[in-house]
């Protein structure tokens, strides 16, 4: 399956498609990564083996444009050498990041929660703190991490009220799937700087 040709392999590599795939945004750091390990003798930290088997292949120009991506070399090596419009194009190998499990780092920040802040809801604390990364979105909203802080103090109060990790993320996907099933007013007609409520039942 091609990828657009718009994509572009660098050491800030986008998403690229692989047969309908979505590789790691940090794809070309892993590559760069086990490269290195391969370098010093194939080991990670601690003496533990990398694997550095591709998931799949890139085709790249010699300016660094994404050509297209392929779950075999061999199917690589025919785009980066068709003629006659092959202009040196190279292989790269596309490696994946494991999947992300929101349950079990969930089960990790309530663990880690529980011995630094305590047990309780402590949900006026919560609020407090809630309250100030806000305000610092406000000051900076472009900051990435004062978005986070606030979706970790968020999943913080929910387990403290006595819901599991399970049924947090199970609450996760039935209010998304609630909101996409509301209607919503047009918001190009929202005035900016409010809220965008949804259309009342």
């Amino acid at each position: 399956m091609n990828a657009p040709t718009t994509a572009v392999l660098s050491s800030e590599v986008q998403h690229v498609a692989l047969d309908g795939l979505t590789p790691s945004a940090t794809a070309v750091q892993t590559l760069r990564r086990a490269r290195e390990k391969e370098e010093a003798g194939g080991e990670e930290e601690g003496g533990e083996e990398m694997n550095t088997t591709p998931d799949g292949f890139a085709v790249v120009t010699p300016d660094g444009h994404f050509v297209g991506c392929f779950r075999n070399q061999e199917n690589a090596s025919l785009v980066a050498n068709r003629s006659p419009s092959s202009r040196g194009e190279r292989i790269a190998p596309v490696y994946f990041a494991p999947p992300f499990d929101l349950i079990a780092h969930l089960h990790r920040q309530c663990a880690f929660s529980l011995r630094t802040f305590g047990p309780g809801e402590r949900t006026q604390g919560l609020i407090d703190h809630i309250q100030k990364e806000l305000d610092e979105i406000a000051d900076d909203p472009t900051d990435l991490s004062e978005w986070i802080d606030v979706v970790i103090l968020a999943l913080d109060g929910a387990w403290r009220i006595g819901a599991t990790s399970e049924q947090i993320v199970a609450a996760l996907l039935e209010k998304q799937a609630k909101n996409e099933a509301r209607q919503w007013p047009d918001w190009r007609t929202a005035a900016p700087g409010k809220a965008i409520e949804h259309v009342k039942d």
